[in-house]
């Protein structure tokens, strides 16, 4: 059951940024909420009729995660706007204004660096014979990856007085390369851009000195 779980999900975050995509380039965002409310109506159907294949397969499992990316795209204005870029701000900006509405200090740490490569992969051909891991990529490169989600972070901060923004680079690149383990087999990544314990571990080393350092309101 887990495996089968999963294999949906997979597919589900296959097609769904495609999916995402196509509606916007046409102009029609509501087709993704009469996306969602198809899918529910065909899962009942199925239910109805074959009842393990509305189980097991996507078709009918698609309203249950359509609806809940629906209803967020609706509630942080992406719908409403033009450009993926500015629903994006859109939806950061409407997140940071109920926390702060809660009282909330926010801080906002960004998207580690994606590696360029499998960091698995890496680490097991040094194992094999027997060298230190050179498992890195350059600097300018991960940044570039890193670009389009940091223009719209720096954007909302620099927007909002007071919001901290705590970019990731700072702890995994050098002034020239970005890497993926401590140089002594201790992977920081898990896949591409997912860290292991040990990474997280070293992220949220810079990240608490940098709450330290915060002023409090």
């Amino acid at each position: 059951m887990h495996t089968w779980s999963l294999a949906v999900e997979e597919q589900f975050y296959l097609l769904w940024p495609l999916t995402i995509l196509f509606i916007d380039r046409l102009g029609r965002q509501s087709l993704l909420l009469l996306l969602a409310i198809l899918s529910l109506a065909f899962a009942h159907y199925q239910a109805l009729e074959w009842p393990e294949a509305g189980f097991y397969l996507l078709p009918s499992r698609v309203c249950e995660f359509a609806a809940g990316a629906a209803l967020a795209a609706f509630g942080t204005g992406f719908l409403k706007s033009q450009t993926l870029r500015e629903g994006l701000a859109a939806g950061w900006k409407d997140v940071i204004t109920r926390l702060e509405a809660m009282g909330k200090q926010v801080v906002i740490v960004s998207q580690v660096p994606e590696c360029g490569f499998d960091p698995g992969r890496c680490l097991t051909r040094a194992l094999w014979f027997a060298r230190e891991p050179a498992c890195q990529q350059s600097r300018t490169d991960a940044m570039r990856r890193l670009a389009a989600s940091l223009t719209i972070l720096r954007q909302v901060v620099a927007a909002r007085p007071g919001l901290r923004l705590i970019e990731t680079q700072d702890v995994f690149c050098s002034a020239t390369t970005c890497a993926s383990n401590s140089g002594k087999m201790t992977p920081w990544y898990h896949d591409f851009d997912h860290l292991t314990a040990d990474g997280a571990k070293h992220l949220s080393a810079l990240v608490a000195e940098r709450l330290v350092d915060m002023p409090r309101k």
